[in-house]
Protein backbone atom coordinates (compact mmCIF):
# COMPACT_ATOMS: atom_id res chain seq x y z
CA UNK A 1 0.00 0.00 0.00
CA UNK A 2 1.69 3.37 -1.07
CA UNK A 3 2.06 5.91 1.69
CA UNK A 4 1.05 10.07 0.82
CA UNK A 5 2.35 12.33 3.35
CA UNK A 6 -0.06 15.12 3.02
CA UNK A 7 1.28 19.10 4.12
CA UNK A 8 -0.31 22.24 3.06
CA UNK A 9 -2.44 24.77 4.50
CA UNK A 10 -5.07 25.15 7.39
CA UNK A 11 -7.59 24.11 4.40
CA UNK A 12 -5.33 20.47 4.11
CA UNK A 13 -6.35 20.08 8.00
CA UNK A 14 -9.45 20.44 7.26
CA UNK A 15 -9.97 18.20 5.16
CA UNK A 16 -7.08 15.81 5.87
CA UNK A 17 -9.16 13.41 8.09
CA UNK A 18 -11.94 12.93 5.02
CA UNK A 19 -9.39 12.60 2.80
CA UNK A 20 -7.91 9.79 5.13
CA UNK A 21 -11.32 8.14 5.20
CA UNK A 22 -11.51 7.99 1.48
CA UNK A 23 -8.43 6.34 0.40
CA UNK A 24 -7.95 4.03 3.16
CA UNK A 25 -8.45 1.24 1.06
CA UNK A 26 -5.91 2.06 -1.31
CA UNK A 27 -3.35 4.08 0.44
CA UNK A 28 -2.23 5.33 3.83
CA UNK A 29 -2.62 8.90 4.78
CA UNK A 30 0.40 9.51 6.82
CA UNK A 31 -1.07 12.26 9.59
CA UNK A 32 1.16 15.17 10.21
CA UNK A 33 2.59 15.97 13.98
CA UNK A 34 0.62 18.98 15.81
CA UNK A 35 -3.02 18.49 14.07
CA UNK A 36 -4.64 19.29 17.68
CA UNK A 37 -2.30 21.99 17.88
CA UNK A 38 -3.13 23.52 14.68
CA UNK A 39 -7.06 23.44 15.33
CA UNK A 40 -6.58 25.30 18.18
CA UNK A 41 -5.72 28.15 16.08
CA UNK A 42 -6.33 27.38 12.34
CA UNK A 43 -5.32 30.97 11.62
CA UNK A 44 -1.93 30.96 12.39
CA UNK A 45 1.25 28.04 11.01
CA UNK A 46 1.62 25.64 14.63
CA UNK A 47 1.37 22.63 14.34
CA UNK A 48 0.26 20.65 11.97
CA UNK A 49 -0.61 23.62 9.65
CA UNK A 50 2.36 23.88 7.28
CA UNK A 51 2.33 27.79 6.73
CA UNK A 52 3.84 29.68 3.89
CA UNK A 53 6.40 27.57 1.28
CA UNK A 54 9.62 28.38 3.92
CA UNK A 55 7.73 26.69 6.37
CA UNK A 56 6.88 23.32 4.47
CA UNK A 57 10.37 23.39 2.83
CA UNK A 58 11.97 23.15 6.60
CA UNK A 59 9.41 20.92 7.52
CA UNK A 60 10.68 18.60 4.96
CA UNK A 61 14.49 18.81 5.56
CA UNK A 62 13.73 18.39 9.01
CA UNK A 63 12.43 15.02 7.95
CA UNK A 64 15.50 14.26 5.99
CA UNK A 65 17.44 15.01 8.66
CA UNK A 66 15.30 12.56 11.00
CA UNK A 67 15.40 10.07 7.72
CA UNK A 68 11.87 10.01 8.34
CA UNK A 69 11.46 11.43 4.41
CA UNK A 70 10.52 7.80 3.06
CA UNK A 71 7.22 7.66 2.12
CA UNK A 72 6.17 7.09 -1.78
CA UNK A 73 4.05 10.34 -2.14
CA UNK A 74 4.31 14.03 -1.19
CA UNK A 75 0.55 15.66 -2.05
CA UNK A 76 2.04 19.06 -0.79
CA UNK A 77 0.38 22.64 -0.62
CA UNK A 78 1.46 26.25 -0.41
CA UNK A 79 0.63 29.93 -1.11
CA UNK A 80 -2.14 31.09 1.19
CA UNK A 81 0.18 32.26 3.96
CA UNK A 82 2.94 33.16 1.65
CA UNK A 83 0.58 35.89 -0.18
CA UNK A 84 -0.36 37.23 3.19
CA UNK A 85 -0.14 40.82 3.38
CA UNK A 86 0.42 43.36 6.26
CA UNK A 87 -2.99 46.24 5.26
CA UNK A 88 -0.77 49.45 6.30
CA UNK A 89 2.40 48.57 3.69
CA UNK A 90 0.95 45.76 1.45
CA UNK A 91 4.52 43.68 2.36
CA UNK A 92 3.61 40.28 1.26
CA UNK A 93 5.07 37.51 3.57
CA UNK A 94 6.57 35.71 0.94
CA UNK A 95 8.05 37.27 -2.32
CA UNK A 96 7.38 35.20 -5.68
CA UNK A 97 10.73 34.65 -6.15
CA UNK A 98 10.97 33.23 -3.07
CA UNK A 99 8.23 31.06 -3.36
CA UNK A 100 9.59 29.87 -6.52
CA UNK A 101 12.45 29.18 -5.08
CA UNK A 102 10.87 27.21 -1.88
CA UNK A 103 8.96 24.95 -4.60
CA UNK A 104 11.74 24.09 -6.60
CA UNK A 105 13.91 23.16 -3.40
CA UNK A 106 10.73 20.83 -2.32
CA UNK A 107 10.69 19.29 -5.52
CA UNK A 108 14.53 18.09 -5.33
CA UNK A 109 14.23 17.03 -1.71
CA UNK A 110 11.43 14.66 -3.14
CA UNK A 111 13.60 13.57 -6.38
CA UNK A 112 16.62 13.12 -4.00
CA UNK A 113 14.89 10.67 -1.96
CA UNK A 114 12.67 8.82 -4.85
CA UNK A 115 9.52 10.48 -3.73
CA UNK A 116 6.79 11.35 -6.13
CA UNK A 117 5.52 15.22 -5.39
CA UNK A 118 2.14 15.96 -6.36
CA UNK A 119 0.71 19.81 -5.83
CA UNK A 120 -2.57 20.84 -5.17
CA UNK A 121 -2.93 24.29 -5.94
CA UNK A 122 -4.29 27.47 -3.49
CA UNK A 123 -8.26 27.74 -2.99
CA UNK A 124 -10.07 30.83 -3.94
CA UNK A 125 -10.13 34.28 -1.47
CA UNK A 126 -12.61 36.34 -1.78
CA UNK A 127 -11.41 39.87 -1.74
CA UNK A 128 -14.50 41.64 -0.15
CA UNK A 129 -15.35 38.50 2.53
CA UNK A 130 -11.90 38.82 3.62
CA UNK A 131 -11.43 42.51 3.91
CA UNK A 132 -14.46 42.58 5.95
CA UNK A 133 -12.33 40.33 8.66
CA UNK A 134 -8.85 42.59 8.50
CA UNK A 135 -9.75 44.43 11.87
CA UNK A 136 -10.33 41.08 13.80
CA UNK A 137 -7.05 39.80 11.93
CA UNK A 138 -4.34 41.80 13.35
CA UNK A 139 -3.67 43.95 9.84
CA UNK A 140 -3.13 40.87 7.54
CA UNK A 141 -5.20 40.53 4.86
CA UNK A 142 -4.75 38.31 1.16
CA UNK A 143 -6.06 39.52 -2.15
CA UNK A 144 -7.34 36.67 -4.97
CA UNK A 145 -5.33 38.67 -7.76
CA UNK A 146 -2.55 37.14 -5.48
CA UNK A 147 -3.59 33.35 -5.23
CA UNK A 148 -3.61 33.56 -8.77
CA UNK A 149 -0.35 34.84 -9.76
CA UNK A 150 1.21 32.65 -6.97
CA UNK A 151 -0.87 29.19 -8.38
CA UNK A 152 0.28 30.42 -12.03
CA UNK A 153 4.62 30.51 -11.38
CA UNK A 154 3.61 27.30 -8.83
CA UNK A 155 2.29 25.26 -11.79
CA UNK A 156 4.86 26.65 -14.35
CA UNK A 157 7.15 24.99 -12.50
CA UNK A 158 5.64 21.70 -11.37
CA UNK A 159 4.54 21.84 -15.50
CA UNK A 160 8.16 22.37 -16.19
CA UNK A 161 9.48 19.61 -13.42
CA UNK A 162 6.47 16.66 -14.77
CA UNK A 163 4.43 17.08 -11.72
CA UNK A 164 0.81 16.35 -11.23
CA UNK A 165 -1.45 19.10 -9.76
CA UNK A 166 -4.78 18.83 -8.45
CA UNK A 167 -7.04 22.04 -9.25
CA UNK A 168 -8.33 22.52 -6.16
CA UNK A 169 -8.97 26.24 -6.81
CA UNK A 170 -10.68 25.93 -10.16
CA UNK A 171 -12.78 22.94 -8.19
CA UNK A 172 -13.78 24.69 -4.76
CA UNK A 173 -14.57 28.23 -7.17
CA UNK A 174 -17.05 25.91 -9.24
CA UNK A 175 -19.27 25.09 -6.41
CA UNK A 176 -20.08 28.70 -5.78
CA UNK A 177 -22.94 29.79 -3.28
CA UNK A 178 -21.73 30.10 0.35
CA UNK A 179 -18.48 28.77 0.59
CA UNK A 180 -16.64 30.22 3.91
CA UNK A 181 -17.37 29.92 7.31
CA UNK A 182 -14.91 32.77 8.25
CA UNK A 183 -12.42 34.61 6.06
CA UNK A 184 -10.98 32.23 4.02
CA UNK A 185 -12.12 28.57 5.42
CA UNK A 186 -14.67 26.52 4.25
CA UNK A 187 -17.69 25.08 5.82
CA UNK A 188 -17.92 21.55 6.46
CA UNK A 189 -20.08 20.38 3.69
CA UNK A 190 -17.51 22.25 1.27
CA UNK A 191 -14.66 20.22 2.81
CA UNK A 192 -15.88 16.94 2.71
CA UNK A 193 -16.21 17.74 -1.42
CA UNK A 194 -13.02 18.92 -1.76
CA UNK A 195 -11.55 15.75 0.00
CA UNK A 196 -13.83 13.83 -2.78
CA UNK A 197 -12.75 16.05 -5.60
CA UNK A 198 -8.54 15.00 -4.24
CA UNK A 199 -9.53 10.92 -3.83
CA UNK A 200 -10.63 11.34 -7.41
CA UNK A 201 -7.80 12.78 -8.61
CA UNK A 202 -5.17 10.85 -6.86
CA UNK A 203 -7.25 7.59 -8.09
CA UNK A 204 -6.33 8.94 -11.89
CA UNK A 205 -2.52 10.11 -11.19
CA UNK A 206 -1.51 6.89 -8.89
Amino acid sequence: MKKIFLIGDSISVHYGDYLSALIKECYELIPREGIKEALQNINMPIGGNGGDSARVLGFLKAQEDEERLNYDVLLFNSGLHDIKRIYETMEIQVELSAYEANLREILKLARVHRVMPIFINTTPVDDEIHFSFLKENGGITRYHADVIAYNHAAEKIMRENDVAIIDLNGYTASLGGNLYCDHVHFNDSIRKLQADFIAVKLAEIL
